[in-house]
């Protein structure tokens, strides 16, 4: 309201505005009061701001939300790697394809994090998390509409393909000559299914890229909304501890609910098929549906979060003011960029740790990539189980490694040199262990059929696909019924088989009695608890190595560096690899596809000797690190003790 006196002087008195604005009082009623210039410390959302909502209005309670948000944003990028195997046979892609369409996550969070970073600072946190996770569960739902837009369906009858309309005689031993005509043409749905996985890599990876776009915000943003409004600065590794644990059970509950839609038909429809059939394919697009869904409703909770918090406002009121009244307009901000890029990476002790946790993230990128395929190939186990594994496994050791490693740095008030110190003896302990997986693998299976002239069946199977089965009489392993001598189906099975004495084959590569599933998931359990202790003393690192105004820039470098040169190529070069061990590929109608057979001796040695190599690279990068960083308290130490001299004299 305005008024206006008049002094005893005849002077008028300067107008006065008051402006007024909605608070709740005991009641929770809104009433008008005069504002004041301090910054939004209240939950709700503009003058929405009941009184009973301001209990959440505390670094514990955004701590959770963001933690349960990060939770979710977390989990498509995993999620999409337990169902490589159900999108490379039902779209025909091989490994580099599927690398390719795990990366493109990283691709559009490389666009946007130092952007985020740098400009998010002085932004609304909380509503920047919540618009961001909104799109994010958008784009993951975009992510499911290939399966509507291009139906999948599994055979209900007798036939023996992964379309209905395939005929289950094609795989049957025949007459010679007979073959040859039934393979000169390729069928539509074949053809249809050949020329379907480059639009459906297209519309997957750009969800992909969007998703990765809305991730960005999450890790700098939240370090730095803690750090700022948390009352004591030595729970900031704490908090950091939560979140971080929580996000890493994304990929945990990722492999989990993975594991269950595995085991559920691509078309939801009942089905003579099994999950251990070479044919089945999971609904794959159902966990894209959930996640984004779920994605957007734990959103809306951070949009009542203020900008800063009560706690730590009275703290931090001078600081506040004062970086009110020198507001920067955008040119000084844009360029300020990088010049703050510049201090923080000139940091000795900052540049050579980001690089340890690069060559750590890499081997990180290519086992959440590839880690249930690798399971499932090494040890002959179907996608559900690989996925369910995993899922506890991540559950048990990446969550509760994080938490630990939170908890200890908190408790004994690590600085930097000592979360060095201890970061270097973590890689030395995860290098060991990881080399065990040496020892614990399989060996090939002799596949019957494989090799020219390495079957007997009097029967004409030329260009017969690759469907491998196992012998009910003679427990080995064919190329398909036709190298078994079959002559008549019945239902998934075969039967008449004159190589197993007139008995039947099952669908499937025959139990090769490998011991060493358990050993391996024994020991990739402690791998990931020890490599996981180092987490939040890294973070500490990337926090107290460099100044106030550069933290939010430290950790969205830190970011964008694992991004660029740890999980964006990683999931390439591992399924480059992969595709390397490959002994037989699936064709349809002259194009190549997935790959049907590896060699699982060489794919062991390949992918186990990467990630300890990349391992030990990053102890040897740690140990550098560490150096330096006594180097420099030693030469401060000594420039204090010359100071101090010299005041004496």
């Amino acid at each position: 309201m305005t008024t206006e006196k008049t002094a005893q002087n005849g002077l008028p008195v300067p107008k006065v505005d008051y402006e007024l604005e909605t608070k709740p009082d005991k009641t929770g009623l809104s009433r008008k009061h005069p504002k004041s210039n301090a910054v939004d410390t209240e939950c709700g959302v503009s003058a929405c701001t009941p009184h009973s909502l301001q209990r959440c209005a505390n670094i514990v309670a955004f701590t959770a939300s963001a933690g349960t948000v990060s939770l979710f944003l977390q989990t498509l990028s995993t999620y999409i790697a337990t169902q490589l195997t159900s999108l490379e046979k039902q779209f025909g892609l091989s490994s580099t394809d599927s690398g390719f369409l795990v990366s493109c996550n990283d691709i559009g969070f490389l666009s946007t994090v130092l952007f985020f970073s740098h400009f998010g600072r002085k932004g609304h946190i909380p509503r920047i998390l919540a618009v961001a996770a909104i799109i994010y569960g958008l784009s993951g739902i975009a992510c499911s509409l290939s399966q509507f837009i291009q139906p999948m369906s599994l055979p209900v009858g007798t036939s023996g393909g992964n379309s209905s309309s395939e005929n289950g005689d094609e795989y049957l031993c025949t007459q010679e000559g007979s073959r040859t005509r039934q393979n000169e043409t390729c069928s539509v749905d074949e053809s249809r299914a050949s020329g379907s996985g480059q639009w459906v890599t297209y519309l997957i990876a750009t969800s992909l890229i969007v998703q990765g776009m809305c991730k960005a915000p999450k890790t700098p943003l939240s370090a730095l909304y803690i750090d700022n409004n948390v009352s004591d600065k030595k729970k900031t590794g704490l908090f950091l501890g939560v979140i971080t644990t929580l996000t890493l059970f994304g990929p945990a509950l990722s492999f989990a609910i993975g594991g269950v839609f595995s085991r559920v038909p691509v078309d939801l429809k009942d089905t003579l098929l099994t999950p251990t059939d070479p044919r089945w394919i999971g609904a794959w697009w159902m966990g894209f549906l959930v996640f984004g869904s779920l994605a957007v409703v734990l959103a809306l909770p951070l949009f009542c979060y203020p900008r800063r918090l009560k706690t730590s406002w009275k703290e931090k009121q001078a600081e506040a003011d004062a970086q009110e009244s020198k507001e920067e307009s955008f040119y000084e901000k844009i360029k300020d960029l990088p010049v703050s890029v510049l201090r923080v990476v000139r940091n000795p002790i900052y540049t050579c740790s980001l690089c340890g946790i690069i060559f750590i993230n890499f081997t990180v990128g290519g086992y959440v990539a590839f880690g249930p395929k690798y399971m499932e190939t090494e040890f002959g186990i179907p996608s559900w189980q690989a996925n369910v594994i995993l899922g506890v496994q991540a559950a048990v050791s990446l969550g509760l490694g994080t938490f630990i490693g939170g908890f200890l740095t908190s408790r004994f008030r690590l600085n930097p040199l000592g979360c060095l110190k201890f970061i270097v003896g973590v890689c030395t302990v995860a290098v060991a262990l990881e080399s065990l997986n040496f020892i614990f693998g399989c060996d090939n299976t002799q596949i019957r059929g494989l090799l020219p002239g390495n079957t007997t069946a009097d029967c004409d199977c030329e260009g017969v696909k690759f469907l491998p089965v196992c012998g009910d009489v003679s427990g080995e392993t064919y190329f398909s019924p036709c190298h078994a001598g079959c002559r008549v189906q019945n239902e998934t099975a075969y039967v008449d088989c004159s190589m197993e004495m007139g008995g039947g084959v099952t669908p499937g590569q025959c139990d090769s009695g490998c011991p060493f599933l358990y050993p391996y998931v024994i020991t990739t359990v402690f791998y990931g608890l020890v490599g996981t202790l180092s987490i939040i003393p890294a973070y500490i690192i990337m926090l107290r190595t460099v100044g106030d105004d550069d933290k939010a820039m430290a950790i969205g470098i830190l970011s964008f560096c694992i991004s660029l040169l740890g999980f964006l190529p990683a999931p390439i070069v591992y399924g480059k690899v992969i595709d390397t061990t490959c002994t037989l590929w699936n064709f349809t109608c002259g194009t190549r596809g997935s790959c049907a057979v590896y060699d699982i001796v060489d794919l062991r040695m390949k992918i186990i000797g990467m990630n300890v190599g990349l391992r030990a690279t990053s102890d040897l990068v740690f140990i550098i690190a560490f150096l330096i960083a006594r180097f420099v308290i030693k030469e401060k130490e000594y420039s204090s003790s010359n100071e101090t001299s010299d005041t004496r004299l």
